[in-house]
């Protein structure tokens, strides 16, 4: 009877200690969350606030581009007013920063004059809030290429 107890007692404590999940170091763990995320894509896109933060990542996508589109369209046909039959394809490299933040990195255009470039700039300070983009929770910088066509008749 005392074997069979202490051989069902050692039978036991083995079976607990297989059971127990073995600890993973830090660093070996944070390299393979590293390894698992991809850092091309955001899991929130930046928004306005017009837009609404719930929209799947496509359609924030595109709410954002086409309110940024909507503004900087009507901030430079107003502009442009003196202008007849001026036609150009604009193509902005933007970032959107951690604080919601909008920056014209460069501006790409056939206008010989850069007045394109200084009104672009001042349109961006009277845009509506912009939340930043997120990347598991955490605001992140992102960069964006987008093509404007602005057409004056």
């Amino acid at each position: 009877m005392k074997i069979l107890l202490i051989v069902l007692s050692a039978v036991l404590l083995s079976a607990c200690r297989d059971g127990i999940p073995k600890k993973i170091p830090s660093d070996t763990w944070l390299q393979e969350e590293a390894n698992l995320i991809n850092w091309e894509q955001v899991d929130v896109f930046p928004v306005f606030a017009t837009c609404g933060e719930m929209l799947p990542l496509d359609a924030q996508k595109k709410c954002f581009q086409e309110t940024l589109t909507a503004h900087l369209h009507a901030f430079l046909t107003e502009k442009f007013q003196a202008y007849q039959n001026y036609q150009d394809t604009i193509v902005l490299h933007i970032e959107v920063d951690t604080l919601g933040q909008i920056k014209i990195n460069t501006l790409q255009t056939h206008d010989a004059h850069n007045i394109l470039d200084s009104l672009i700039q001042e349109s961006v300070i009277d845009l509506p809030k912009i939340y930043p983009a997120l990347k598991r929770n955490i605001p992140v910088n992102t960069q964006l290429r987008m093509a404007l066509i602005l057409q004056v008749e």
